[in-house]
């Protein structure tokens, strides 16, 4: 079921490191804009729930017409990031949210340096969704360890001065979510338009159907497309993975490292875990976290899934509603809805006249 949330980061991080090569294996997402090219480098070993997030995002189109709209120097903490994937802009439609998912839980243990690509979310431990962030500094002991840490799922291997040049833009104050949104050298105000903004296209690389995952579809584009020996020496866009002039086996034994096939369906409502059930594990979590008359107060788990502020009978109704270990009801209800932040100062968003 499909939420609509606003969740932000409170800070990220800028000085110059060396990017890290790609690895063979390594899946590569190239986040376009019109300063150029974003290269990211996933890690699928380190936070395999939210490099699966990121990537169902992309494949179900969500991230459309969205934008950067966030450029963020923290002067108390010197943590310094952009932010984008909450929200789209369209000069027709003006400011939307990008639909999220139910939040996945948190992967923390890579450390927010300069260069890594990370979940944003709420104070909320377990509460990261759409948004993410590029480090843009070394100075990263708040985002290490502020409520657990913040999960760092990819690397940027080139761009890195792409994302340094958005930095750099001049900012306006929109209010709301957009006190520091960056904005193009041809943005003349009052009021925005979309070609003012840092819009952001996603392609996976190898995904050739743009369904976001790398599967027997892109293989069979590939090998269909083959321009080296024995190919057909028809070409497609972006086959050419080793920059050898052609598409060739190289180029095929590289997509098979990228192999992905389907992806698993999106997180459950209650699935605490992580294991694509709601059972007797996930109740065992969300007692641990219940912060009702007699509980522990610890809310690490983030079981609060009716957003009342504490984990307490009403959300085990819900959590028992979504039971589907043995003797599980056939379906899921959708939970209860959180009320949406007020985006507030948007008038500056609206379509010029």
């Amino acid at each position: 079921m499909r939420t609509r949330s606003l969740p932000a980061i409170g800070a990220a991080v800028a000085a110059a490191v060396c990017l890290p090569a790609p690895h063979a294996s390594a899946q590569l997402v190239e986040v376009g804009t019109p300063l150029g090219e974003i290269m990211i480098e996933l890690r699928p070993d380190d936070a395999p729930l939210t490099v699966t997030n990121f990537l169902r995002y992309i494949g179900d189109g969500d991230y459309t017409d969205s934008f950067f709209h966030r450029s963020a120097f923290l002067f108390d903490s010197g943590v310094d990031v952009v932010q984008a994937g909450g929200f789209t802009f369209t000069d027709q439609d003006g400011v939307g949210l990008v639909p999220t998912d139910i939040p996945v839980r948190n992967e923390p243990g890579v450390s927010n340096l300069r260069g890594t690509v990370a979940l944003a979310r709420s104070a909320a431990v377990n509460s990261g969704t759409s948004q993410w962030y590029i480090n843009l500094n070394d100075v990263n002991a708040v985002l290490d360890t502020n409520n657990e840490g913040f999960t760092v799922f990819g690397d940027v291997v080139s761009g890195l001065d792409v994302a340094d040049a958005i930095h750099d833009l001049g900012r306006v104050n929109a209010g709301g979510a957009f006190t520091q949104l960056p904005v193009l050298d041809n943005f003349a105000g009052p009021s925005i338009d979309a070609n003012e903004l840092v819009s952001t296209t996603y392609r996976v690389i190898g995904d050739f159907d743009s369904d976001g995952d790398i599967d027997n579809d892109d293989i069979n584009t590939l090998t269909a497309n083959l321009t080296g020996p024995g190919g057909t020496g028809q070409t497609i866009d972006d086959g050419d993975f080793d920059g050898d002039g052609d598409v060739d086996q190289d180029d095929l034994d590289q997509a098979l490292l990228w192999f992905t096939g389907p992806l698993p369906p999106p997180p459950l409502f209650g699935d605490l875990d992580g294991d694509f059930d709601v059972d007797d594990a996930d109740f065992a979590l969300a007692f641990a976290s219940f912060t009702g008359p007699g509980g522990s107060g610890n809310d690490y788990y983030s079981a609060d899934f009716d957003g009342d502020g504490d984990t307490d009978d009403a959300d085990f109704a819900l959590a028992f509603a979504a039971f589907t270990g043995p003797g599980a009801p056939a379906s899921v209800p959708e939970p209860a809805s959180a009320a949406l932040l007020a985006l507030g100062g948007l008038a500056l968003m609206r379509r010029r006249r």
